[in-house]
């Protein structure tokens, strides 16, 4: 799988292709416990090549586009 070529946590992978977006600022996380915020202060700190994440884009209508949700 993707996680497992890159070694990395879906939590990892989640916050590093997000932090490496130019359009993204600043990203919050939720915690309920102490080791949840440890777990994501280390992930956090991963660097990841947007790059990567190419074969996950998303270029249907349908799915951008909130007003063509069938909700």
């Amino acid at each position: 799988s993707f996680l497992e070529n890159q070694q990395i946590s879906a939590l990892a992978a989640s916050l590093a292709f997000v932090s490496a977006l130019d359009e993204i600022d600043s990203v919050i996380c939720g915690v309920n416990d102490l080791s949840q915020l440890k777990e994501i202060v280390v992930a956090s700190s991963l660097k990841v090549d947007a790059s990567k994440f190419s074969g996950f884009s998303i270029r249907d209508e349908r799915f951008l586009n909130p007003s063509k949700w069938d909700l």
